[in-house]
């Protein structure tokens, strides 16, 4: 009987895993209002079992952004424990948001942003850590001397965004062909010792995004 049990707690976690693997996917294809059918398809389920894991779609887009969040705060600690110096993990760090489409989902994702961040504490704390993660990444290959102090973590999410923007008329290969081209010359123009002259205007900090979908992070009802 336990046996029984634990295999059943292991099915519905694979399914709940699968069901957030495929909502990501068709949200990045066809935005949040892509029909749920063809979620529970991609999953390899039925419609039936998605209801039973997310009881509706606010539910699912819920998961799917703490799951991008996640993705985000794995890859800036992967980043840490693979290289010892700051400018080397921020590389690494940008190209697992290249593969993961990281970045890309959260333009996607605009729109329910305010309703989490205003509704739920805890999606806002563990948006600031990722937030906070990745801007002390940004300081520390400052002060190596490696990364031009002209740059904010706001800057790179902005950029991020841009680069990773699929072009419709390319094939998925080509896109990723092009958007690894496009990182490349980016974080060439990263490194100080190759930076041209000032950029304009003055370093974003990591919650420009935040500005950017429409919230504005200062207000009480954000917090």
């Amino acid at each position: 009987m336990a046996e029984r049990v634990t295999r059943m707690r292991a099915d519905a976690r694979r399914n709940r895993e699968q069901l957030v693997t495929a909502a990501r996917q068709v949200f990045l294809e066809q935005g949040v209002d892509a029909p749920l059918d063809e979620i529970a398809r991609r999953a390899g389920v039925g419609i039936a079992t998605l209801y039973r894991r997310f009881p509706d779609r606010q539910a699912l887009i819920q998961q799917v952004m703490q799951d991008n969040l996640e993705r985000s705060r794995a890859a800036l600690e992967r980043a840490a424990e693979e290289h010892s110096d700051a400018w080397s993990a921020l590389v690494a760090y940008l190209h697992d948001v290249v593969d993961e489409q990281i970045t890309l989902l959260v333009p996607v994702l605009a729109p329910n942003i305010h309703e989490e961040l205003r509704r739920r504490g805890d999606v806002w704390s563990r948006r600031e850590e990722v937030i906070g993660r990745f801007e002390q990444l940004v300081q520390a290959a400052k002060r190596e001397g490696r990364l031009r102090g002209d740059v904010g973590a706001g800057d790179l999410e902005v950029w991020m965004v841009k680069v990773c923007r699929p072009i419709p008329v390319l094939t998925t290969e080509q896109n990723e062909l092009a958007t690894h081209r496009q990182l490349r010359v980016l974080i060439d123009g990263l490194l100080a010792d190759t930076a041209g002259g000032p950029l304009p205007g003055t370093p974003q900090d990591g919650r420009v995004q935040l500005v950017l979908t429409g919230l504005d992070t200062h207000s009480a009802d954000a917090r």
